[in-house]
């Protein structure tokens, strides 16, 4: 909960010094994030900006947005404990989107909106350091 508010109170001048070790694309990636999204797109939450703040390391899965704990609980029980885990198989499915919606709510019972958020945040994540 710090990170995000850590996050939210932000300003241009101090990210940098905020995000030491961080790419200049990495750093400009998050300020323009809010910019980004199109007008059809819900608008970005504070657990997606926290999310994308830092690189994904040994996140748990419940750390990506949109993930709820009842799907977090049926993602860990197949396998999928990691944030990174998801998203080598959201990179399997060549960043597709619609896919891996398609995969999490057949597979896992995610809703659409879950499976939505879930696939905007690995997404956006891929544009920001990948």
């Amino acid at each position: 909960m710090l990170a995000v508010q850590a996050l939210e109170r932000r300003t241009f001048a101090d990210l940098p010094k905020a995000a030491p070790g961080f790419s200049v694309a990495q750093v400009s990636c998050l300020l323009l994030l809010p910019y980004r999204m199109h007008l059809d797109m819900e608008p970005v939450s504070p657990r997606l900006r926290a999310f994308l703040s830092e690189p994904m390391g040994e996140k748990d899965v419940c750390w990506v947005d949109g993930i709820s704990r009842e799907l977090a609980v049926n993602l860990v029980t197949k396998g999928f404990s990691k944030a990174y885990v998801l998203l080598g198989q959201f990179l399997l499915m060549h960043k597709d989107e619609e896919e891996f919606q398609k995969w999490l709510i057949c597979c896992f019972g995610a809703s659409e909106c879950e499976a939505r958020r879930s696939a905007t945040c690995l997404k956006e994540w891929c544009t920001c350091f990948l």
